[in-house]
């Protein structure tokens, strides 16, 4: 492994390790942060790596830095909710109700409305890579990662084929969001076959025109998605991971 791989690791590890403690409620909004010193310490890394570390979740929204005041905690309102890593962060740290619901949600106001603008204007591309992700899901039922990585490519597919640039380049923030949701949802090849079912119906309708059809469809398709994640909850199975 080269320096600056290795470096980076370090980098990344430490940035993922420090916000972990600050999701998981060790250091709640406005409290400051130990001297980088102290983190260092905790962390068997150097103090340039816990700062570089603190840069990086500065750049996040996940705190702030000042003179005499040292580093504290934002709020979470303040963090970039879109960002890949912050979504993984709260992953790693262990989701709850509120932030599967909150996820299911954004899905409802956006993902709808996409598919009743790719129902009128999605070009012949935009449906064969639409159907290619169907057909990936399909023949992936029983490798639920490769499902799951066909699962998000047909909603993100779709947000594309909506024609609309602001809608479109939500596409792969959503991904990591994505990610969370049918993680919870696919629990078994039976489950997901019939969940193909429903994907099947929102191509049907993008691909014949239909613009309410579509909406109604992928409108279906997120509340069957809640049904199962509520079921879940019940079960217990969205606890907080277990600290390092």
């Amino acid at each position: 492994m080269s320096g600056g791989k290795r470096a980076a690791g370090i980098h990344g590890d430490a940035v993922a390790k420090i916000a972990r403690k600050i999701i998981r409620g060790r250091m709640t909004a406005g409290a400051a942060l130990p001297t980088e010193p102290e983190i260092g310490a905790e962390l068997g890394v150097s103090r340039t790596v816990v700062r570089e570390a603190i840069k990086t979740l500065a750049a996040k929204g996940m705190v702030v830095t000042g003179p005499r005041k040292g580093t504290r905690v934002r709020p979470v309102a303040d963090w970039n909710l879109f960002d890949p890593d912050v979504v993984a962060f709260r992953v790693a740290a262990g989701v709850d109700a509120r932030f599967l619901n909150d996820l299911l949600e954004l899905r409802l106001t956006i993902e709808p409305m996409a598919a009743r603008l790719a129902a009128t204007r999605a070009a012949p591309a935009d449906l064969a890579r639409i159907e290619a992700a169907l057909t990936l899901m399909a023949d992936a039922v029983d490798d639920k990662g490769l499902h799951v990585a066909a699962d998000i490519e047909f909603h993100q597919a779709i947000l594309a084929a909506s024609g609309n640039q602001f809608v479109a380049s939500l596409a792969p923030l959503l991904g990591a969001l994505l990610d969370v949701s049918f993680r919870h949802t696919v629990r078994s090849a039976e489950a997901a076959n019939e969940a193909i079912g429903f994907h099947r119906a929102v191509l049907r309708a993008i691909a014949g025109r239909k613009p309410a059809a579509a909406e109604k469809a992928l409108r279906f398709l997120i509340h069957d998605a809640r049904s199962d994640i509520q079921t879940a909850l019940k079960n217990g199975e969205n606890r907080a991971a277990a600290d390092d």
